[in-house]
């Protein structure tokens, strides 16, 4: 099965996922330890989420239920005859494995040394000549010793930077050290470790212990180098603190890098440059320090926090890569709410919308309304669709001369907040939308109506005769809606009120043939 099937059968993301089986190897050694927590969590959140599916013949992806998270719990070539004997295996082909700790002694390498064929990784660790760019999906490694609340931001600290990780190679250890005796960095030592390691405790050079990564949150920096392990864990620890990343790794693939931007939240210099970037950091200005911080702290929560929200954002960016018109765009990626912005529906957004895949259907309806309605549903199941545009263009139909211009939500209100009876009403009649629309505006307003009443009328000589107000059976069937309309709301939400909006020099004395409209006032 191919991406294409996918497209064409489906139109979005569906994962299927494998029925848990306890491989064993031809002696009846399992393969690896039983299945983690982690992991675990990982299937159960996809079961539970929109993609899923039960049904494999109509699956884009394939998840297999053996987990592959930390290599050193597997055994490798065991592992891969396992991955082999799937049923819709395939050579790896559409199939999708997880992996957070790659390698494993002496090298470590910065990959999953299964035999995996063709299948793509959700990995983390990568360096950039084991990624498969477009193929895998840099993922960040999940540490259940950082579960827990937010923690609160500092904005006054006590050192420029901090490095969270207690052992250095020698490279970087050495670097650090000189570094040290000019600049104010926070650094710490192996705390003595009781019979269960405490990776929420970290020691000053005297020996007192303290709270991590609460520590961080006193720091404006937070020097991160390439290890082995622990690169990605303190990178994340550091934005959980709002502790700004200076990443010292010039191999490393960044998690979610291709819709995070990470010149928002993280400094990534070349390892070689680190006295340049030590002497910069000093001048980088508090405001900005502070977006970054804001920033990072944002990204944490909403993409690395939990193993549900790291399962999500790795399958958003598989189906932005296999349905481009599904994709979100980067503002929606990037740019967190802001609790002092009100975005008032009757406004126009604050930015304009980005450029999206797909196209806008313009449909010109003239006065074909049955075959409106065909077009619209046929053209709704195209998958690239973004948008339709209806064009009423009946010449035959002008608005009356004494319409009221509104606001486009409004009409969006008619249709998702007026009570069903009241719509029902008007399908039937045919004479009343206007009261309904006064009807509702004033409902939520508490202000008065969008438009005059019928005590005064527009003279309109081309239609002199053939006014509808001149029907006297058309104002009885009028105050019937509003009875009815009123009973619908259980109250009267129309306002009575006195307002005249006179243009400039109207009822002012001054010659009729000076004035730009003479004719207003002849009611």
């Amino acid at each position: 099965m191919g991406y294409s099937s996918c497209r064409t059968e489906v139109g979005s993301l569906s994962v299927f996922i494998y029925d848990y089986v306890n491989f064993v190897d031809e002696n009846g050694i399992a393969v690896g330890e039983r299945i983690s927590k982690e992991y675990f969590e990982i299937l159960r959140t996809i079961r539970r989420s929109k993609w899923y599916t039960s049904n494999p013949a109509v699956a884009c992806i394939f998840i297999p239920a053996l987990d592959l998270l930390n290599q050193e719990r597997i055994r490798l070539e065991a592992a891969g005859t396992a991955l082999k004997s799937l049923t819709w295996w395939n050579g790896g082909r559409n199939h999708l494995v997880w992996n957070m700790l790659p390698g494993g002694p002496p090298n470590y390498e910065p990959f999953l040394e299964v035999p995996k064929g063709l299948a793509m990784v959700a990995g983390a660790g990568y360096s950039i000549s084991s990624f498969r760019h477009g193929f895998d999906i840099s993922i960040p490694v999940f540490n259940s010793h950082m579960e827990g609340p937010p923690l609160h931001l500092h904005h006054e600290y006590k050192w420029l930077a901090a490095v969270p990780q207690e052992h250095l190679l020698s490279e970087f250890e050495e670097r650090v050290e000189k570094q040290a005796k000019n600049t104010n960095i926070l650094q710490f030592i192996p705390c003595p470790r009781g019979p269960i390691p405490n990776y929420r405790e970290r020691c000053f050079s005297n020996g007192t212990s303290v709270l991590y990564p609460e520590i961080l949150t006193k720091s404006k920096f937070c020097l991160i180098f390439r290890d082995v392990r622990t690169t990605l864990l303190v990178l994340q620890d550091a934005l959980k603190a709002g502790c700004v990343p200076v990443i010292f790794a010039d191999q490393l693939v960044l998690p979610f890098f291709e819709v995070i931007d990470w010149t928002k939240i993280a400094i990534h210099a070349w390892e070689h440059e680190f006295i340049e970037v030590m002497t910069l950091l000093s001048q980088v200005p508090d405001w900005h320090i502070e977006e970054m911080k804001a920033q990072g702290k944002w990204v944490f929560e909403s993409y690395f926090s939990t193993i549900e929200k790291i399962t999500h954002t790795t399958l958003e960016i598989l189906e932005s890569r296999l349905f481009p018109h599904l994709q979100k765009s980067y503002e929606d990626w990037n740019v967190r709410p802001t609790k002092n912005l009100v975005k008032s529906p009757l406004l126009y957004p604050m930015k304009l919308p980005t450029r999206s895949f797909g196209f806008t259907a313009v449909i010109l309806t003239y006065d074909r309304l049955s075959t409106l309605f065909t077009v619209i549903n046929r053209i709704a199941q195209t998958p690239s669709l973004t948008k339709v545009l209806v064009v009423w263009n009946n010449v035959d139909t002008p608005p009356p001369p004494g319409a009221a211009f509104y606001h486009k939500y409004w009409s969006f209100a008619y249709w998702t907040k007026l009570p069903k009876e009241i719509k029902e009403w008007v399908d039937e009649n045919m004479n009343c939308e206007d009261i309904a629309m006064n009807f509702l505006v004033s409902h939520f307003t508490h202000k008065g109506p969008i438009k005059v009443g019928p005590r005064k009328k527009f003279r309109y000589p081309e239609y002199q005769n053939a006014q509808l107000s001149t029907d006297l059976g058309h104002m009885k069937r009028r105050s019937e809606c509003i009875n009815r309309f009123a009973g619908a709301f259980g109250y009267m939400p129309l306002r009575s009120v006195e307002f005249r909006a006179d243009p400039v020099l109207y009822k002012d004395d001054f010659p009729d043939k000076l004035k730009r409209f003479p004719e207003v006032g002849t009611l």
